[in-house]
């Protein structure tokens, strides 16, 4: 399991969920760095054009639910990944951000 531990001690989970769908307008992956108790930490949408925000997780106005139920929607395909894999998505964020 991709967890790691913030600083209370308490493990993080680490997840990006595709989004399948057509508009150009939205996001085509989802990363989300994840408290124990479901709610994120870091929030990182990818575009198709490449782009790519973060959003202000107190934005986000309930848990990210388990892969089992975000799975089971039809237009979403999640997985665990590594704390590796999703520095790497937030490295290229803050590098992008950083040349406006």
């Amino acid at each position: 399991m991709a967890s790691e531990n913030d600083f209370s001690g308490k493990p993080k989970r680490y997840v990006r969920v595709k989004w399948l769908h057509e508009d150009p307008y939205e996001p085509i992956a989802l990363y989300y760095e994840i408290k124990e108790d479901g709610w994120p930490i870091r929030v990182i949408e990818v575009y198709e054009d490449g782009s790519i925000e973060s959003i202000d997780p107190g934005l986000i106005d309930a848990a990210i639910p388990p892969l089992k139920e975000i799975n089971a929607m039809p237009d979403f395909k999640g997985k665990e990944i590594s704390k590796d894999e999703f520095e790497i998505v937030w490295k290229k964020l803050i590098e992008g951000n950083s040349q406006e």
